[in-house]
């Protein structure tokens, strides 16, 4: 893309400048390229003869290594081609370090508002919330545009979306989307729902999952007993309310007694919609 820098799936040439300082002509050259690595390919001949070169001259060796990077190259991965120069003289080996540059998507911050629904901005049965969802390129190349699938497996939440194109995201840039979801009246009122992401783009597909709470998970122990909520309790000791060691309100709760090597586990579980 011509940007003067080495990105993921891109065809690369590198030029070799070899000077020769004596005060005669150099012995002809044998160059050897090599390198082991998954994400590039080299696309040149790997053996290179040079004739001499004369006294206080250089000589430009353009292309002499062609490679190109992996399509699924992380973001700042590097590699090393060597080059081995090998005539009479015992001349260095070269080591050319290569950092990659590729695009690293981030799907996150998702922000609920309220549309339908008690004002209380959480997110209940029957209620209807638009979503911000933030895309954000972490990488240090640029995310080609895209389109967005956005989905549930639950049969209590219906999700609409009317844009799913995502624009070209530059690099350590992002773009936000909005989306609604509408939660049906008879979904349980303590429920978790999964809600999957799936970018579509031939070269750089991503598939997220995202997970969010019907109802409002508060247990205050005010109630006195643990009837609040389904609690069930595991382990060697049992839990008690109690109304000592407050910190706020009358109640709190607390393990009768526990040991050395004893466990309790106070346990909530959620049905996934």
């Amino acid at each position: 893309n011509y940007n003067n820098q080495i990105d993921y799936n891109e065809s690369v040439s590198v030029d070799l400048k070899i000077r020769n300082y004596g005060n005669s002509s150099s012995a002809p050259m044998h160059i050897c390229i090599s390198g082991n690595e998954d994400y590039y390919e080299i696309l040149s001949d790997l053996n290179y003869e040079l004739d001499s070169i004369p006294k206080n001259q250089q000589v430009r060796l353009t292309d002499l290594i062609r490679f190109k990077t992996d399509i699924n190259v992380p973001d700042q991965h590097m590699f090393t081609l060597n080059i081995d120069i090998q005539n009479e003289s015992n001349l260095p080996n070269l080591s050319i370090p290569i950092v990659v540059n590729a695009p690293n998507i981030n799907i996150s911050n998702l922000t609920f508002i309220e549309n339908v629904g008690n004002g209380d901005s959480f997110v209940d049965p029957g209620e209807t919330h638009e979503i911000e969802l933030k895309i954000t390129n972490i990488g240090h190349s640029s995310y080609p545009a895209s389109t967005i699938e956005i989905n549930s497996p639950s049969e209590h939440l219906n999700i609409i979306h009317e844009n799913n194109q995502i624009p070209e995201i530059i690099a350590k840039d992002e773009t936000i989307l909005t989306y609604q979801i509408v939660v049906s009246p008879y979904a349980d009122s303590l429920s978790i729902f999964q809600v999957d992401y799936w970018i579509n783009n031939e070269m750089l597909p991503k598939h997220e999952q995202h997970f969010f709470f019907t109802g409002k998970v508060i247990e205050d122990f005010e109630t006195g007993n643990l009837e609040k909520h389904p609690w069930y309790l595991s382990g060697d000791k049992d839990w008690e309310i109690t109304s000592d060691y407050v910190e706020s309100g009358e109640y709190a709760i607390k393990i009768v007694e526990l040991n050395d090597n004893q466990e309790a586990s106070l346990n909530l579980d959620y049905y996934f919609g």
